[in-house]
């Protein structure tokens, strides 16, 4: 019936914000928001989506896993905890970190700590967090292409990554490298024309976060 087709489409987990994009790009625009969700979701405190451009530095390849790192944005990431836990925000034990790579992985655990919630995309799905932060990781030169990207063009990891957060989903990247993917250009144009995306600077003050 269409009462249970309704049902079915109806998502518990995230705020409406984060729900948006993925509604709408990759679910035809029937993934719906529970009323009392988006409710009770509305009154957290902090932005609930934000794309956060990571400029200044290339992906490396680790020689010996043959993984991909990312120094700037584990530094941003870092810094952004830092933020949210020093002034009594969040809880470390609200917050999750995905990335595709197992080396930004372990970059992330060496800047932040081992008590954290890290993991891949993969490892991730089926799970959820108050608070989700996404280290995209790569980056192309000039010659950028589809593959120069790796497995972050995939469809299905973007869709696991952008909706395991309830309250916040903050997504750290490279927007001219991410953008060589139609997926991911839809994501950085949907964010842009939502004024969700903001340019990092190295120990700046994330104040931005707080919801007007």
């Amino acid at each position: 019936s269409t009462n249970l087709i309704r049902m079915l489409n109806i998502q518990y987990r995230m705020a409406e914000p984060i729900c948006r994009f993925p509604s709408r790009h990759i679910y035809n625009g029937q993934l719906l928001t529970d009323e009392l969700v988006q409710e009770e979701r509305a009154r957290f405190h902090l932005k609930p989506y934000d794309f956060i451009n990571v400029a200044e530095r290339r992906d490396k390849l680790d020689p010996i896993s043959q993984s991909y790192f990312n120094q700037e944005e584990a530094q941003c990431i870092a810094d952004l905890i830092h933020y949210l836990t020093q002034r009594g925000l969040i809880e470390l034990s609200s917050i999750s970190i995905i990335t595709p790579y197992r080396a930004q992985l372990a970059l992330i655990s060496k800047q932040v700590g081992s008590c954290l919630d890290i993991g891949t995309v993969d490892g991730f799905q089926g799970r959820e967090k108050d608070i989700i932060l996404i280290s995209t990781v790569r980056t192309c030169g000039d010659k950028c292409g589809q593959q120069s990207i790796g497995f972050v063009a995939d469809r299905r990891r973007l869709n696991v990554a952008v909706t395991r957060g309830k309250y916040a989903v903050y997504i750290i990247g490279h927007a001219k490298s991410l953008n060589v993917n139609k997926d991911w250009r839809s994501l950085i144009r949907n964010a842009r024309r939502r004024r969700c995306i903001l340019n990092y600077k190295k120990y700046e003050d994330f104040d931005w976060l707080y919801r007007l």
